[in-house]
């Protein structure tokens, strides 16, 4: 994606964002009536944006503690 479409959170940005509606038709294509959506490498937390939109459950992990500001921005937290 172009700068433009990466969201930013207090000066950091991820550089493999995927489309928030890509996410969701792949989470709500393979995960159950409420199932939990496992996220291994949360980034800029698209796939949790999607998940929870969806009505799904999340449990996320990011080893790079500089995504956390991005992934709470996107969750509006």
């Amino acid at each position: 994606p172009s700068q433009a479409e990466r969201p930013r959170a207090f000066g950091v940005s991820h550089s493999t964002v995927k489309p928030l509606g890509l996410m969701r038709w792949l989470i709500t294509l393979l995960t159950p009536p409420g199932g939990t959506v496992l996220e291994p490498f949360a980034g800029s937390g698209t796939t949790i944006e999607a998940a929870v939109s969806a009505g799904f459950r999340v449990v996320a992990v990011e080893k790079d503690p500089a995504y956390l500001p991005l992934i709470q921005s996107r969750l509006g937290r």
